[in-house]
């Protein structure tokens, strides 16, 4: 199945949810976003995601570091949140593993 969503606003907050204090969003819009979701092989397939058209608007939160520790705490913020990420379809791959070999988890 395709999601598809378009016109929207980037919201303020968006680097402190990824650990990120040093930037903040003034003002930021994407055009276009696309989410390819395999429902027939979930387990198995890969979801795709497509992301154009990205404007923003963005200030420091007065703080002193520099420009690469900055660069270098987004880095991090991204990447701890991508393996959430990744844990987090691990743990759904495996529940829809589990209910299609027809075996319950234990509790």
């Amino acid at each position: 199945g395709d999601i598809v969503l378009e016109k929207l606003v980037v919201k303020e907050d968006l680097f402190s949810t990824l650990g990120v204090d040093a930037v903040e969003v003034v003002q930021g819009k994407v055009k276009y976003l696309s989410v390819k979701i395999p429902w027939a092989s979930l387990v198995t397939g890969k979801v795709v995601i497509e992301i154009c058209g990205v404007h923003a608007v963005v200030r420091t939160s007065g703080n002193t570091k520099s420009p690469e520790e900055v660069v270098e705490e987004m880095r991090r913020g991204i990447q701890a949140r991508l393996e959430t990420l990744e844990s987090q379809q691990n743990l759904v791959s495996e529940v829809q593993g589990n209910k299609l070999d027809g075996n319950k988890l234990d509790g």
